[in-house]
């Protein structure tokens, strides 16, 4: 029987691996676009449970897998780059973002920050 964290970790790295073979930028931003929402959902969750901000991405392994140590790396983008966390709610909740193609803030298209606005973004 499958657990939604073990579908999820399936299911993130099977279009992780099509996203590599393809190479396709606008893929990638479709990726990361999910890669972000899902950490804000882990991170909304972690910061339930321990009363505190993960430290990073890699953090909210767990909550994806399931396992304690974890041969996917969450800390980085479809592009290699480290996932950005910022306080949103008065930093009372950590969120994440990816810094588009270009691993800079700001930018356009597909340079263009990826944020993704949840419930608790004020």
């Amino acid at each position: 029987m499958y657990t939604k964290q073990r579908v999820a970790s399936c299911t993130l790295m099977g279009i992780a691996l099509l996203v590599a073979a393809c190479g396709n930028d606008a893929a990638k931003a479709e990726l990361a676009r999910d890669h972000v929402r899902k950490l804000n959902k882990a991170s909304e969750f972690f910061y339930i449970e321990k009363k505190k901000c993960p430290l990073s991405a890699n953090d909210l392994g767990k909550l994806f897998t399931g396992k304690e140590d974890n041969d996917f790396d969450f800390s980085k983008d479809p592009w290699g780059n480290d996932f950005v966390m910022y306080q949103v709610d008065n930093g009372d909740a950590c969120h994440f973002k990816s810094l588009g193609a270009d691993g800079k803030e700001g930018g356009e298209g597909l340079a263009a920050d990826i944020v993704v606005q949840t419930r608790t973004d004020s």
